[in-house]
C-alpha cells in the first residue's frame, strides 16, 4: 500500500507492552471482586466528562490554528463524547439503577469520529486534496448533531453486545489505520493516540464485554480505563501544542535574529517607527550617518532634525512610497525613501532608509565643473576654428578645383559647428543645475513661435523627403514664457523626430485646455521601445537598442533632459504621451496661459 511504511520498532514495543499490561490487568481482576460505590462510578463518569471537554476544545483550538483535518474530527469526536456523557450521567444520578449501556454509549460515537479522522485523511491523502476548511466544518458539524440525535433520541436500542461491538471494532480499524500511517507531524500526539485507543479498545472488549452488573469489577475497569484513555488523549494533545508552540518560539527567534542581523548589514540608514513616529528600531548604519545620536531610544530625534514628520504622516495616510532625493543635514547630503508598514489593510508605522549620498553629490559636482571648465575653454579655439574653416573654403574655392580639398575643408567646418553644439548644451546643463539662467517671462504668442520654428526646418525635412507641418487652430494662444527657451524646445523635439523618421513625416498641434497650453509633436519615426521609454529624459542617455552603448553620431543625449529642466523652469511640463516601435511617437509639453 501507498501509505504503509517501515514500523518503527519502539512505536511497536511501547504499544506491544501497553497491551499486553492491559491483557495482564484483565486476567488478574477477572477473578477478583471489587467493592464499587455508585458514587465512585459518578466520580469517574464526571472524570471522563471533563477530560472528553477539554480534550475536544484543545483538539478544535489546533484544528483553527493548524487546518489539519484530523484535529477537526478528534476535536469534534472528544465533545461528542462528553455532551454523551453528560446527558446520561444526569441519568444515571437520577435513576437508582442505571442500565450497563447508558455510562458507554459515548464509546460508539467517539471510535466512530476516531475513525473518520484517519479515513477522512487517508482519503484526502489519496486524492491529493486540500482541507476546504469552512465547507467541512459545516458538514461535520451536521454530522456532529445527527449523531447526537440519534443516540438521545433512540437510545432504547442499543444494547450491552451492540455497543462492545461497534466501538471495539472502529477503534480497532482507527489504531491500525494510524498505526500504518506515513507521516506524524508531531509525535507526541501520534505515540499518546494510538496508546489511547488500545486503551479504549480494551476496555470495550475486555473489561465491558465480561461485565454482568453495573457496579461489578469489569464494569468499573471498563469505567477507569476509558478514563485513562481520554487523559492518555489530552495529555497527547497538550504536549503537541507545547511541542509547536517551542518550535515556533524557536523558529521565530532564529527568524527575529536572522532578520536583524540582515537589517544591521545594509549599507544603508534603517530606521522603523510607530504610527505616532515613535522609533522602534534602527541598524547600525544610522549610527554611521548621524555620530553624535546617543544610542538611547529616548533621543532619537533625527527625523525631526530633518523635518520629515510630515512626509512620514503623508506616506501613512496616501498609503504611498514617498522619496526625498536630497534633504541636506550638516555638511552632508541624504537620501531618504519613506514607505508605510501593513498589517492586514491597516498602516501601522513607517520604514525610513537614509542613503549618505554626500560622496556621489561631491563626484557628480566636480564632473559637473569639469565639463562646464572644459567648455568654456573650448568653446574659443573651436570659434576660431570654425571662422577660419569658413575662410579657407570662401578663399580658396574659386582658385582650386580639387574636390578632396573642398571635402575637407567641408568636415572641418561641419566638424566645428557640430562640437560647438555640443559645448553650447554642456555649458547650457552647467548653468541650468546651478540655476545661474534666469528666463525673462513675457507675453507671447504661441502660435507665431511654433511657425517660426517649423520654417527654420524646411530645408532639412525636405533634403530627407518628409513632411512638417503645423495643424493650426483659430484661436489665440498667449503663454507667459521665456521665447528663447520655447524655441530650444521645440528644436529639441522637432531635431529628434527628423533624426528618427525615415518616411512620412512630423506633425505639431498647438491648442489650449484650462489653464495651460500644449505643444504636441507627433513623428511617423521608428518609435521607442518600452525599456527605451524608461530611459527618457535622463542626462547623457540616448533611446536605442542598447541604453549602455554610446552613439556619438547622435548627439550626447542632453536634449531631453535640458527641454525638461527648461519647460519646468517655465511652469510647464514635458512627457512622452505614447509611443509603439515601428509607428512612431507622440511628445507634448505644456506652458501657463497669459491668464494663469
Amino acid at each position: 500500500m501507498k501509505n504503509i511504511r517501515k514500523i518503527n520498532p519502539t512505536r511497536l514495543l511501547f504499544n506491544l507492552s501497553l497491551f499486553f499490561y492491559i491483557l495482564i490487568v484483565f486476567f488478574v481482576t477477572k477473578n477478583v471482586k471489587l467493592f464499587a460505590t455508585r458514587e465512585l462510578l459518578i466520580l469517574l463518569s464526571v472524570l471522563a466528562f471533563s477530560l472528553a471537554l477539554i480534550s475536544g476544545i484543545v483538539a478544535l483550538i489546533k484544528y483553527d490554528t493548524r487546518n489539519k483535518v484530523k484535529y477537526l474530527f478528534v476535536g469534534f469526536g472528544f465533545l461528542g463524547a462528553s455532551v454523551i456523557d453528560a446527558y446520561y450521567l444526569y441519568s444515571a444520578v437520577k435513576s437508582p439503577q442505571p442500565g450497563l449501556w447508558l455510562l458507554n454509549t459515548s464509546a460508539v460515537y467517539l471510535s466512530i469520529m476516531l475513525f473518520l479522522s484517519w479515513a477522512v485523511w487517508y482519503w484526502k491523502n489519496i486524492h491529493n486534496l486540500k482541507d476546504e476548511k469552512p465547507k467541512l466544518t459545516y458538514q461535520v458539524l451536521i454530522f456532529f448533531f445527527a449523531v447526537l440525535f440519534v443516540l438521545v433520541l433512540f437510545k432504547t436500542n442499543f444494547t450491552k453486545e451492540a455497543i462492545v461491538f461497534v466501538s471495539s471494532l472502529f477503534y480497532f480499524v482507527a489504531f491500525v489505520g494510524y498505526f500504518l500511517k506515513r507521516t506524524w507531524y508531531y509525535k507526541y500526539f501520534e505515540y499518546l493516540l494510538l496508546s489511547s485507543l488500545i486503551v479504549l479498545f480494551l476496555a470495550q472488549l475486555l473489561f465491558l464485554n465480561f461485565s454482568k452488573e453495573t457496579l461489578d469489577t469489569m464494569y468499573v475497569m471498563s469505567e477507569i480505563f476509558k478514563v485513562i484513555g481520554y487523559a492518555i488523549s489530552l495529555t497527547g494533545l497538550l504536549m503537541s501544542t507545547y511541542n509547536a508552540f517551542m518550535l515556533v518560539e524557536k523558529y521565530g527567534k532564529t527568524s527575529e535574529a536572522r532578520l536583524t542581523a540582515s537589517i544591521d548589514s545594509l549599507p544603508i540608514g534603517y530606521v522603523l517607527t510607530d504610527e505616532n513616529d515613535e522609533v522602534i528600531k534602527v541598524n547600525k548604519e544610522v549610527f554611521n550617518i548621524f555620530p553624535q545620536l546617543p544610542n538611547t531610544k529616548q533621543k532619537y530625534n533625527f527625523y525631526k532634525v530633518l523635518n520629515i514628520q510630515d512626509r512620514c504622516r503623508q506616506c501613512r495616510v496616501e498609503k504611498c512610497s514617498l522619496e526625498e532625493s536630497m534633504v541636506s543635514y550638516n555638511d552632508r547630503f541624504l537620501r531618504l525613501l519613506l514607505t508605510p508598514v501593513y498589517v492586514g489593510n491597516d498602516t501601522v508605522g513607517t520604514v525610513i532608509l537614509i542613503q549618505d549620498i554626500t560622496e556621489a553629490k561631491l563626484l557628480d559636482k566636480t564632473k559637473d565643473e569639469f565639463i562646464a571648465l572644459a567648455s568654456h575653454e573650448l568653446r574659443t579655439p573651436v570659434s576660431t576654428i570654425k571662422g577660419n574653416s569658413e575662410l579657407i573654403y570662401q578663399m580658396f574655392e574659386k582658385y582650386t578645383k580639387n574636390e578632396s580639398f573642398k571635402e575637407i575643408v567641408d568636415d572641418i567646418h561641419k566638424s566645428s559647428l557640430r562640437l560647438i553644439d555640443i559645448i553650447e548644451e554642456f555649458l547650457d546643463v552647467s548653468s541650468l543645475e546651478q540655476k545661474k539662467i534666469e528666463f525673462k517671462k513675457e507675453k507671447l504668442n504661441l502660435k507665431e513661435i511654433v511657425k517660426e520654428s517649423v520654417k527654420s526646418f524646411e530645408n532639412t525635412v525636405s533634403q530627407k523627403g518628409l513632411y512638417l507641418r503645423f495643424e493650426e487652430e483659430a484661436e489665440e494662444i498667449e503663454v507667459l514664457a521665456d521665447e528663447v527657451r520655447i524655441k530650444q524646445v521645440l528644436y529639441n523635439l522637432i531635431s529628434n523626430s527628423i533624426k528618427f523618421t525615415q518616411k512620412g513625416g512630423i506633425s505639431i498641434k498647438a491648442y489650449k485646455k484650462g489653464q495651460l497650453a500644449y505643444v504636441t509633436i507627433k513623428d511617423s519615426g521608428r518609435g521607442i521601445s518600452e525599456k527605451g521609454q524608461k530611459m527618457l529624459f535622463k542626462k547623457f542617455q540616448q533611446v536605442g537598442e542598447d541604453f549602455l552603448k554610446h552613439d556619438s553620431t547622435q548627439g550626447v543625449g542632453l536634449g531631453l533632459y535640458i527641454s525638461e529642466i527648461l519647460v519646468k523652469a517655465m511652469g510647464g511640463s514635458i512627457y512622452l504621451v505614447k509611443s509603439k516601435e515601428g509607428e512612431g511617437s507622440v511628445f507634448e509639453f505644456s506652458l501657463p496661459l497669459v491668464d494663469h
